[in-house]
């Protein structure tokens, strides 16, 4: 996804808007607003802007300001104004811009009108709770540095997809501690360590989750159980053992590795895609594409591959050039839907995805050359069969062996017709 293809191509708006020094000056202000963040936590002990030194004030000023700009200038570089809300980010930072808006400025104007200090709109505690909850609404815009790591981005991502998978993990675990909390429950009632640390479901469960799953202070509870002679218990306590701590939670982190790296690689493969396409687009912008209809022609695809940016593109995502040029009289063969000797940039790029190393076949693969090997063959057979027909039309018809009583006898048309071939017979 890509939001620049929703901007407009003139103007002032989308120039600063596409410019990667606009967005580089922007992520350098949000980190210095990060940082910022933690000196006004620190120093800054005024509930409300309005009472905070002037420093801090100034500062709360040029920030407001600087992403009040910001989110302007991307707003006026769409084309169309109501493809903003199609822009996660955007509509994130309007949030947020939003509530600094509020806190910044309208806080500050109704306060000035209202009256400061101990009095007036001050004096209600709501209100200072309600400032205390937007300034804190300014840490989320440190999701935005995630933009700038992107491996930040995957892990986030990894969590997300992993939510499920941990979720019914956790329940797992959760069902373990309930059933063990009953039965630790049961087998010390009366004693000194079940009236500590198991005198009920919930506070074995409790116990249970920070000595033997957490293993915190595991050590003190199997020695409590050896003093007290508690047998039964402690032969339960490593069954619970092995199994939360060493099996259950091992799995957790095994889920979550194999998350990761899924994630992981389904994002570099977006990633070297996207670079890829890129690649190719400018190599086209670059005068390749000749007629600029948005088409490829087999003669332009032979000039792109003249250029070295485009020979590096293919070769990082594992597409053998040699074989894609041999395999050049397949790709732009002329379909029922296409223009003749034409494909589209997203077909192009649909068949260069199919044509990577990496690939596996697969089912559809055989089915797509079983299908090519049998139109190819039926156009083969068609060509023969009317360039037969047409030296039978003209005189020039080869003299053929008197066919022996065992071949069937049938006319030309049958021929043709056994053959499923639409083919007009002259006469």
């Amino acid at each position: 996804y890509d939001v620049k293809k929703f901007y407009k191509d003139t103007g002032l708006a989308q120039k600063i808007a596409r410019s990667q020094s606009f967005e580089n000056a922007t992520m350098l202000v949000i980190a210095v607003y990060a940082i910022w963040m933690w000196i006004d936590t620190d120093l800054n002990d005024a509930d409300v802007i309005t009472d905070a030194h002037p420093v801090f004030f100034l500062a709360e000023q040029f920030f407001c300001t600087y992403f009040f700009l910001e989110l302007v200038i991307r707003f006026c570089a769409f084309q169309r104004k109501l493809d903003c809300c199609r822009d996660p980010w955007f509509a994130f930072d309007s949030v947020l811009v939003a509530t600094m808006i509020l806190e910044t400025w309208v806080m500050t104007i109704v306060l000035t009108v209202t009256g400061k200090g101990g009095g007036g709109i001050l004096a209600n505690a709501q209100v200072l709770r309600l400032a205390r909850l937007v300034r804190l609404s300014r840490l989320l815009r440190m999701v935005r540095l995630l933009r700038m790591v992107p491996e930040l981005l995957i892990l986030m991502k990894a969590i997300t997809a992993a939510i499920r998978s941990v979720s019914f993990t956790l329940l797992l675990l959760v069902m373990c501690l309930y059933v063990f909390g009953i039965g630790f429950t049961q087998i010390l009632r009366g004693s000194e360590i079940g009236r500590q640390s198991f005198g009920g479901v919930i506070i074995s469960m409790q116990s249970l989750f920070l000595h033997a799953t957490l293993l915190d202070s595991i050590s003190e509870t199997v020695g409590a159980l050896s003093t007290a002679e508690e047998w039964a218990a402690l032969a339960l306590l490593y069954v619970f053992l092995v199994l939360s701590a060493i099996t259950i939670m091992n799995m957790l982190i095994g889920v979550i590795c194999e998350v990761i790296t899924a994630v992981a690689a389904a994002e570099k493969e977006a990633i070297q895609i996207m670079w890829f396409k890129s690649a190719l687009q400018r190599v086209m912008n670059s005068g390749v594409d000749e007629n600029g209809d948005g088409w490829l022609q087999k003669e332009e695809f032979f000039g792109m591959l003249k250029h070295k940016d485009a020979i590096d593109a293919l070769k990082d995502l594992d597409v053998d050039v040699v074989t894609l040029i041999d395999f050049a009289d397949i790709i732009f063969e002329a379909g029922p839907d296409e223009a003749d000797g034409k494909i589209s940039f997203a077909d192009f790029m649909e068949v260069i995805m199919q044509l990577r190393g990496s690939n596996n076949a697969t089912v559809k693969d055989l089915v797509d050359l079983r299908k090519w090997l049998s139109t190819l063959f039926r156009d083969l057979i068609k060509q023969d069969i009317e360039d037969i027909l047409r030296a039978s039309a003209a005189g020039k018809w080869p003299e053929q062996p008197t066919p022996t009583p065992s071949k069937r006898k049938g006319s030309k048309k049958e021929a043709i017709g056994l053959l499923g071939l639409d083919i007009e017979t002259p006469g």
